[in-house]
């Protein structure tokens, strides 16, 4: 058996723990872990004492209120294990990745932060502690979650588990909310209007009403059945990501200050970019885009508009564009002169001839300082064109997908 004791406090600040026997009063929690070895995260008031389940306890002191980490060996054959820690207050507790089946906190009225992801529980109580702002519970078994009595909740990643229902209606305080990779068919947000994050990507959504969200900066709503998203009210937002659903119009328009937009594979026919002159990545792949005009977002960097039916695209006004993919249009020609820093380009199974070919690489930045590639293969003159005006240039040519 042995034990560390991992501070989280500034060097000055010393913890102690010692061997001690016999329950102290106040709050307590318990964790069930089927671990040969378990690292526990506890901010608490007082003293700590951790009866380990099998025999042994420590008594910790820390001054200041961010606790400190302590971790504990179990003898070989014994498991589960459970272990238990009490204090006059319990402020927060961490259990992350430590096997744990089972936990116990709902004698820990004082506590405000709960990380207990990527463990083994298949069923969690918060119920009663109300004081709870942080809740973090992500990857594990869950099928239920009540946070209704939580309503000083400000985050909460409930991501990966297989919740088929979730009731944030009372949670009023709610800025970040991670739900993704669960079994949600309805998410109600329409009381939430201080959020400023939400995740809820793979789920089975097929409505998310994101109006009157002023303050929404991150909406990541990936593989769901979403056939419509409203995006006119968030004027804040920065980074939006709507891939995999079955849009077939997307109005970001009044997202002035978007940066990064991903929404591939939809069944888009138009996109209108000519407000977002901040969007600085932009992927719309494999969708039904017949035109796409960037010529308003000077601050490009990566482009990824493969698998539309593009048949031109202008990206002379993107200086700063590093990487782009255009691969599986109908492009017969392609201007990168103005794009000096650029590294990387694909445009396979588009419709240039061998003197299109033969243009773009003489077209291509030059120099050696970089590592530079660029793909052609299935198009018309993929055969007959002169690849070493591309090598000359620095470029490395892919003509037969190697």
């Amino acid at each position: 058996m042995k034990k560390h004791v991992l501070l989280s406090f500034p060097a000055l600040l010393v913890a102690t723990c010692s061997m001690a026997r016999g329950p102290l009063p106040g709050d307590r929690f318990s964790v069930v872990t089927t671990s040969r070895e378990i690292a526990l995260h506890v901010a608490y008031s007082g003293t700590l004492h951790v009866d380990w389940g099998d025999g042994t306890a420590d008594t910790c002191t820390a001054p200041g209120p961010g606790g400190h980490g302590i971790t504990h060996c179990f003898h070989e054959g014994m498991s589960p294990r459970t272990v238990t820690a009490r204090a006059s207050a319990i402020t927060g507790v961490n259990c992350a990745d430590g096997h744990v089946t089972g936990l116990d906190v709902s004698r820990c009225p004082a506590l405000v932060e709960l990380q207990c992801s990527r463990n083994q529980l298949t069923a969690l109580d918060v119920s009663r502690n109300t004081a709870l702002a942080s809740l973090e519970c992500a990857s594990n078994s869950l099928t239920a979650l009540d946070v209704r009595s939580l309503v000083k909740l400000t985050v909460l990643r409930c991501d990966s588990n297989l919740l088929s229902a979730l009731d944030v209606t009372r949670d009023t305080a709610l800025v970040s909310l991670g739900c993704s990779c669960n079994l949600l068919t309805a998410l109600d947000l329409t009381r939430n209007t201080a959020l400023a994050e939400l995740n809820c990507s793979r789920n089975q959504l097929t409505a998310l009403d994101m109006t009157a969200r002023a303050t929404l900066r991150k909406l990541a709503c990936n593989r769901n059945s979403l056939t419509a998203l409203d995006l006119s009210t968030n004027v804040a937002l920065v980074e939006l990501e709507c891939a995999g659903n079955a849009l077939t119009a997307l109005d970001v328009t009044g997202c002035p200050a978007l940066t990064r937009l991903v929404c591939n594979q939809n069944q888009l026919t138009a996109l209108d970019l000519s407000t977002n002159t901040a969007l600085a990545y932009l992927v719309c792949y494999d969708n039904k885009l017949a035109n796409l005009d960037v010529t308003k977002t000077p601050a490009l960097v990566l482009l990824g508009c493969s698998w539309n039916q593009l048949t031109a695209l202008d990206v002379t006004r993107n200086p700063g564009l590093a990487m782009l993919n255009c691969s599986g249009n109908k492009l017969q020609g392609l201007d990168v002169r103005k794009n000096s820093r650029l590294v990387e380009l694909r445009l396979q199974g588009n419709r240039f001839n061998a003197a299109a070919l033969d243009l773009l690489f003489a077209s291509l930045p030059g120099g050696f300082t970089r590592a530079k590639t660029i793909h052609i293969e299935n198009n018309p003159g993929t055969g007959d064109c002169n690849a070493r005006i591309a090598t000359s240039r620095g470029w490395t040519v892919h003509a037969h997908g190697e």
